[in-house]
């Protein structure tokens, strides 16, 4: 395949029951059992906890990696809960059966915006225009837990380099249009687009940083 452009990365986030009382977010400095204070004193028990995540698109899916990853960097025995739609998903967290939501943004943020959900940290490294009162992993001491879901553009293997060249500004012209950018924003995608050799790089970046996770952390499809 010809890579044309990556589009719109899809912030993720990690959220809880909106009335669960806020917890302070760590300082950069602190020691790692500090940053547990993100999630609030579920995470200070002694008992199993779980996380919430959903299956769609299935196992490997990008919330499922995400609480994968904060599971391996903080060595964490958290129950992987898994969950067909955002509906069962919520149900159980306003329920307290799983406390922590790991989540795409454009799925939670109806949910977050009805005060159902409280969005504790954006799993980007700085702050997103959909949600700018919520922290991003840079300021709140997780830095390397980024997740977006990347999407992109791709052509045949082979599409002539004209052609290419073509299409990535006809794409970049689209994405910088304002109301395309306000309406994805507004829905909690980013409007963004890359050169393909950005877009070939970020490829690469990506296979190898979750594959040490799906590899660290034993993941098989069922």
């Amino acid at each position: 395949m010809s890579n044309l452009s990556w589009l719109n990365p899809t912030p993720h986030a990690i959220a809880v029951y909106a009335s669960q009382p806020p917890s302070p977010v760590a300082p950069q400095h602190s020691l790692p059992s500090g940053r547990y204070s993100l999630l609030g004193p579920d995470l200070h028990r002694q008992d199993r906890t779980s996380f919430a995540w959903r299956t769609h698109p299935g196992t490997g899916s990008t919330p499922h990696l995400n609480g994968e990853l904060f599971k391996l960097t903080f060595g964490l025995d958290l129950a992987t809960i898994p969950f067909n739609g955002t509906a069962q998903l919520i149900t159980s967290v306003i329920s307290g059966d799983t406390p922590i939501a790991f989540t795409s943004l454009p799925s939670a943020m109806p949910l977050i915006r009805d005060g159902k959900l409280r969005a504790l940290v954006v799993l980007s490294r700085m702050r997103v225009e959909s949600l700018p009162d919520v922290p991003g992993t840079e300021e709140t001491g997780i830095a390397g837990l980024e997740g977006d879901t990347v999407s992109g553009i791709v052509a045949p293997a082979g599409t002539p380099q004209p052609i290419i060249a073509r299409l990535n500004a006809e794409i970049k012209k689209a994405a910088a249009t304002p109301d395309v950018s306000a309406k994805l924003a507004a829905l909690g995608f980013g409007a963004v687009a890359s050169d393909p050799d950005e877009f070939g790089a970020r490829i690469l970046v990506e296979i190898t940083k979750w594959a040490k996770v799906i590899n660290e952390a034993k993941i098989k499809i069922d």
